[in-house]
């Protein structure tokens, strides 16, 4: 079992993504939260195996929690999800620690 915590601002994407989470046999869903605070928190808290986290949070970078989650829980692999495909922000992502690559999922 893979536990994922999820990262997204927009309650409507976040719902659907805990959905497809949770209909996933070996996938747990360990946190869902809207903000890079509440992320932060959460992975003090107990860090998932995975970490699928939106660029675009309200508080903060979604690129800071990526680097937050590779320093902190290095186990913990990453994921962006974002609509922004543009090159730099691929290679903003990877250079903050992304460990997958996840884009343009919803555009």
């Amino acid at each position: 079992m893979h536990r994922v915590g999820l990262v997204e601002d927009d309650a409507l994407i976040r719902q659907h993504f805990a959905r497809a989470i949770a209909s996933q046999p070996d996938l747990s869903l360990a946190f869902s939260v809207g903000c890079g605070a509440d992320a932060l928190a959460a992975l003090a808290a107990d860090a998932p195996d995975v970490l699928m986290v939106d660029i675009g949070l309200p508080d903060m970078s979604g690129l800071d929690v990526i680097r937050h989650a590779t320093v902190h829980h290095p186990r913990c692999l990453t994921m962006v999800v974002s609509v922004f495909g543009d090159e730099g922000k691929v290679l903003d992502s990877i250079a903050a620690g992304e460990s997958l690559l996840a884009y343009n999922l919803l555009g």
